[in-house]
């Protein structure tokens, strides 16, 4: 997967995307450090809010739960979207997969068979980019569910 990006180097790489496909890449960037940061955040409180005592405290745990489930349903509709739009840009590209300029002897088929190479390259790294992303999203869903059915024991205790 990383053969592209080994033998032409990531400004090459860049360079030879179009416009959509490096506005793409911008989005998914951005998307991808707004998931991690909240996943990290609420991974953070949730572990602050473990040393909590739900007798206590538990009309502050409650809205940090319910916080905590509206930011996780955020960031589920914000990964929806981003990859709604990498399936756009990426037929979008395969509509231009033999477009070209070069007056070579060396055959079409070689430049389609390259563009479409470089094209499931990329479609390659974006979802191995959601997977990562799905990954550490659920993993914060778990944790957050875990600590809503804790404090649900204790209350019943």
């Amino acid at each position: 997967m990383l053969t592209p990006l080994c033998s032409y180097g990531l400004s090459s790489v860049w360079k030879s995307q179009g416009l959509a496909s490096r506005m793409f890449c911008l989005v998914l960037l951005t998307t991808s450090i707004y998931c991690l940061f909240s996943a990290t955040k609420i991974m953070i409180r949730l572990r602050s809010l473990r040393r909590l005592n739900p007798a206590q405290h538990l009309a502050r745990i409650e809205r940090s739960l319910a916080g905590f489930r509206d930011l996780l349903a955020n960031l589920r509709q914000v990964i929806g979207s981003v990859f709604c739009l990498f399936g756009f840009v990426l037929f979008w590209n395969l509509q231009t997969i033999g477009n070209f300029a070069d007056h070579s002897k060396t055959p079409i088929e070689y430049y389609i068979f390259q563009n479409f190479v470089f094209q499931c390259f990329l479609g390659a790294s974006a979802f191995l980019v959601f997977l990562v992303l799905h990954l550490s999203q659920w993993l914060v869903t778990d944790c957050a569910n875990s600590c809503a059915k804790r404090l649900k024991v204790a209350q019943e205790s």
